[in-house]
């Protein structure tokens, strides 16, 4: 007989023993780790601190939450907030995917003391990308936007739709801290990475981008596999890489899926891509105090100067000269398609773009840009969506390639309108841009690839 129960009696033993396993199974029921499936939905309304104008440092990727928080009773879900002080009038920017029958009027709440709340709507309310891709797609991509009272530092607001009796969503404020001794001049924005990529193109792609002058990489990792994830793990390790877990992407194209009036568009990837324009609004905003610039880009394309001594630093300097008032810089684009079939053999040249230096004239459609992040409010693939209306800004303004360089975008095969792929692949050239590069590509892919302990997949 223990101690314990030589001086308790059998009765009190059993109602101790009674109450710890209670006091357990409360815990174990409301410390779980939640559903991925699970949504944030309203709650009860904290009063928020006012706090003081401090840089913080935003936490790993691996610790942030989950993020798809719901405005109800409206079919508007959004993923994060960001305090906007570009410009004369501060606000907090929001990100998220509303159906069109939501309500067009939300209200926010801001706690300017324990006493006062500040009410205000949102003033601004509108579609990142217009009615691509589809004028009947149902569910689309939107940025909101609140006054934010004077002197205000929140780290959370309260969304609500105006005339519901529903409690509003408390919504944290992102916070992106700052760059010790000034931003740093470029980062690339992926939207979204998934399945199993080719782990020496991946290699070949982030050593040419850094090789160009690029200083960070911000992929969302939407689905991730194979030897991939030991390329960007490797990369993350050293700081070039940032990863971020982007669960939204799914989660909304279940909610596209689930809608009838969308049943034109199920299975493919039209709809998800409303999603991607949140990423890459996200990734520019998460950016924008640690970077001048920003570029979104894919895996399959870079953007290269005309003349190898320079770098895309270079670049921008000089388009600042010749255009000082644009909020970005757009690059006109060059198809390497895989019709066109490989200039060298794989056992002879390693490098999949060395091998791949047949391409298209270059011309203007589907553009990519190099994005000022003081002047641009939202973006997408091709460039500045919205800037301030100030009259000396320009929102997108296209480079002269000849002087400047131009996007190669890598396919296996045309993706165009028939009769524009027919066009396309009447005529080709073969590029001399890329070329310049390989002695000092092959040389920095060599090195990682004996680091991770692989070797070309295709030798």
């Amino acid at each position: 007989m223990s101690k314990l129960t030589r001086f308790l009696p059998s009765s009190r033993v059993i109602l101790f023993a009674t109450c710890f396993l209670s006091l357990a199974n409360f815990f174990n029921l409301n410390y779980r780790r939640p559903e991925s499936s699970e949504l944030h939905t309203a709650r009860e309304f904290v009063p928020l601190e006012v706090r003081p104008n401090v840089v913080e440092e935003s936490p790993p990727a691996t610790q942030k939450p989950i993020r798809l928080y719901q405005i109800q009773p409206d079919d508007i879900y959004i993923y994060s907030a960001f305090v906007d002080r570009r410009f004369n009038h501060h606000n907090v920017r929001m990100l998220g995917i509303q159906h069109e029958d939501a309500s067009k009027r939300l209200l926010c709440h801001f706690n300017i003391n324990r006493n006062l709340i500040s009410e205000v709507a949102v003033k601004e309310n509108y579609l990142i990308f217009g009615d691509w891709p589809s004028p009947k797609l149902r569910y689309m991509a939107r940025m909101y936007a609140c006054p934010l009272p004077d002197g205000l530092q929140p780290a959370q607001i309260e969304v609500s739709v105006d005339g519901s009796n529903v409690s509003g969503l408390v919504l944290p404020i992102v916070s992106v801290g700052g760059v010790e001794g000034g931003r740093q001049d470029l980062a690339v924005c992926v939207k979204g990475i998934w399945g199993s990529l080719d782990a020496n193109k991946l290699i070949e792609w982030l050593e040419f981008n850094r090789l160009l002058g690029v200083q960070k990489v911000v992929f969302y990792d939407v689905m991730l596999t194979g030897e991939a994830v030991k390329v960007v793990e490797h990369y993350a390790q050293s700081g070039f890489v940032t990863i971020e877990r982007f669960d939204f992407a799914q989660k909304m194209t279940r909610l596209f899926d689930e809608d009838p009036l969308n049943s034109h568009l199920r299975g493919s990837n039209l709809s998800q891509e409303q999603a991607y324009l949140v990423s890459m609004n996200d990734c520019y905003y998460t950016q924008r105090n640690h970077f001048k610039y920003v570029m979104i880009l894919d895996v399959d394309e870079v953007i290269v100067p005309m003349r190898s001594t320079e770098s895309l630093h270079d670049v921008i300097e000089a388009a600042n000269v010749e255009f000082p008032n644009a909020a970005s810089f757009n690059f006109h684009t060059a198809w390497h398609l895989g019709d066109y079939g490989m200039t060298s053999a794989s056992d002879d040249e390693p490098l999949f773009m060395q091998r791949n230096l047949r391409r298209s004239e270059v011309t203007r459609s589907q553009p990519k840009a190099i994005i000022n992040t003081d002047r641009a409010i939202t973006v997408n693939w091709h460039g500045t969506v919205t800037v301030p209306s100030h009259r000396s800004l320009i929102g997108n303004v296209f480079l002269p390639w000849q002087r400047y360089g131009y996007v190669h975008h890598f396919r296996r095969k045309c993706k165009h309108a028939p009769d524009k792929c027919k066009e396309m692949l009447r005529t080709h050239s073969t590029d001399d841009v890329i070329p310049r590069y390989k002695s000092r590509l092959s040389n920095a892919v060599n090195n990682v690839l004996t680091e991770l302990e692989l070797r070309y997949s295709h030798i």
